[in-house]
């Protein structure tokens, strides 16, 4: 019986297939998504300034550097991320990775390893937070803190007028230059209007003041180093949040008799806003480098 040559597989078939197969397996499978947070950089120094001037915009930045060890650099001074305990009896945690890839936590400037009772207590550093509510608030108007200006309904209207007049000097928008001018000045009469409807509020449901403090040149400048731990990381982040969303909630008792959490979103809407514009949130990420 004569055997039947059996018939090759097409190349071109099996490529098709192949290709189809790296298709599905495309779109089927879950990605996850970058995630991002939002924050405001600090404006470029102007080197046309004379050197006492460009001295003077450093009392506006506030600088937390992280190494690859866990520790924060925090204005030039060194400070670990964690701490043990509350009050004057807190004690500050030192954290890093040991061979196994492992987080090993010591007490500060020994090598004593934290006790398991500690371990559970261990909480991000509070002495951040603090350092960070009396830069952003400058109470005692300290020279090398941030810069304050009162913003009242006079200063507004004034700027205002000049982005309205800056918008119709520049309209309509036939060159590119004309266009960039256009868009900053309507950003500017924008941010004025908002600061002006802040004011407002607070004459109608606050405290009746008719102007408020601000630092215009203010920001937190936050790096860490490629090292860093992702723990280390977002405990820090978290703590300069917190010191806002306590500046905020302190600030919203007092002008409006009630914390800044308890406000509605949907009936206290202008509140909201107005705490949000008195008090943004200015931290400045910069990309990770080695930090010693």
């Amino acid at each position: 019986m004569a055997k039947r040559a059996l018939q090759e597989i097409n190349a071109g078939s099996m490529a098709d297939i192949a290709f189809l197969l790296l298709i599905f397996f495309l779109v089927t499978t879950t990605m996850d998504k970058d995630a991002g947070l939002m924050r405001v950089l600090p404006p470029p120094p102007d080197k046309t300034l004379p050197d006492q001037q460009m001295d003077r915009r450093q009392r506006d930045i506030f600088i937390v550097l992280i190494n690859k060890d866990n520790k924060m650099l925090v204005e030039g001074k060194i400070m670990p991320v964690y701490q043990v305990g509350e009050g004057s009896s807190r004690k500050l945690v030192d954290a890093a990775k040991n061979e196994l890839g492992e987080m090993v936590y010591v007490y500060a400037g020994t090598n004593s390893i934290v006790s398991n009772n500690d371990l559970m207590r261990i909480t991000p550093n509070e002495d951040l937070r603090d350092q960070v509510k009396e830069f952003i608030l400058n109470p005692m108007d300290k020279s090398n803190l941030p810069e304050f200006r009162t913003v009242n309904t006079s200063l507004c209207n004034e700027k205002i007028t000049e982005a309205t007049a800056a918008i119709q000097a520049n309209t309509p928008a036939t060159t590119t230059e004309l266009a960039d001018a256009l868009e900053k000045a309507s950003k500017e009469k924008e941010k004025w209007e908002k600061k002006l409807n802040a004011i407002k509020t607070l004459e109608t449901y606050g405290s009746g003041q008719r102007s408020y403090r601000e630092a215009p040149m203010l920001v937190i400048s936050l790096q860490n180093d490629k090292g860093t731990s992702y723990a280390a990381y977002i405990a820090v982040q978290n703590e300069l949040t917190r010191a806002y969303r306590e500046i905020r909630e302190e600030y919203c008792k007092k002008v409006f008799g009630k914390p800044f959490a308890e406000l509605d979103t949907e009936t206290e809407e202008d509140k909201i806003d107005a705490i949000e514009t008195i008090i943004p949130i200015k931290i400045s990420e910069a990309e990770p480098k080695e930090i010693k």
